[in-house]
């Protein structure tokens, strides 16, 4: 049997997005779950490994050494998944995020808004998220 098919592709991204961003809560946001739910794939998936990929003493994420091989080779696939998604969908990759002060948005940006969406409409509408600064 391929290991493949006995691990996850949630449990891998979420070990490479932790091990990339270094805290369960930068890598759950990433992913779109919450940090005790990424924790739990985390160590559904060490124990589908048979070993640990984090080193869990104290309160900092850092990967052992299996863990930062497994990551680095994983962030390379992942890459490469996106990739090949990317030629199916040439939208994809079309997310554009601005952040900018609230002044600056009300007396500047939404204004130029309504035009570069015109120019541009592939890239689809804004958020009203406040920022904490």
């Amino acid at each position: 049997m391929n290991a493949l098919n006995r691990i996850s592709l949630s449990g891998l991204r979420a070990i490479e997005a932790a091990a990339r961003l270094g805290t369960l809560n930068a890598a759950a946001d990433e992913l779109g779950v919450t940090a005790g739910a990424l924790s739990q794939r985390i160590a559904r998936t060490e124990a589908q490994l048979g070993q640990p990929v984090f080193d869990r003493s104290g309160q900092s994420l850092r990967p052992t050494e299996l863990g930062r091989d497994i990551a680095a080779r994983l962030t390379r696939g992942m890459s490469e998944l996106s990739a090949a998604v990317a030629l199916a969908d040439p939208t994809a990759d079309t997310t554009l995020t601005i952040s900018v002060a609230p002044l600056f948005a009300s007396r500047w940006l939404v204004w130029r808004l309504p035009r570069f969406s015109q120019a541009h409409p592939a890239f689809v509408s804004a958020s009203n998220r406040q920022a904490a600064w």
